[in-house]
């Protein structure tokens, strides 16, 4: 069901919790529950980047599919793109951005600076050869 009111919620267009509830109805839940399961789910990361998954064109992975790199990579780059979202913190996108930087071997560099335009914050990673 969470799928299915990530692709509602998708679809009614809305941010924030005002299409939430309509997209859990539409989902399945009862509508007696479906505000608070609504807000509920948009605060969970998971749910959040599988909203912006689908918002960028990626749709909604089926569970039967193995898992490849430009599927892991889509999927910490829809977190690292994340702004904004409630369930979604600064330190979520910047571990999502530092994956990214190990898939791509960008980590055997010697120094990585990584700045968020969230609060100023910046981070360095240090590496010491090998695997970052």
């Amino acid at each position: 069901m969470q799928r299915d009111f990530c692709k509602a919620y998708v679809a009614s267009g809305c941010k924030g919790t005002s299409g939430a509830t309509a997209a859990a109805i539409s989902a399945g839940y009862s509508a007696e529950t479906a505000m608070n399961k609504g807000c509920n789910l948009l605060k969970d990361g998971r749910i959040g980047a599988e909203i912006e998954l689908i918002r960028a064109g990626g749709g909604v992975r089926d569970e039967n599919a193995p898992i490849s790199r430009d599927w892991v990579l889509s999927e910490l780059k829809a977190i690292a793109e994340a702004e904004n979202h409630p369930g979604i913190k600064a330190g979520d996108r910047i571990a999502a951005l530092a994956q990214i930087a190990r898939v791509l071997n960008m980590a055997d560099e010697a120094k990585e600076e990584l700045k968020s335009r969230d609060k100023g914050l910046q981070i360095t990673i240090v590496t010491r050869g090998g695997r970052g």
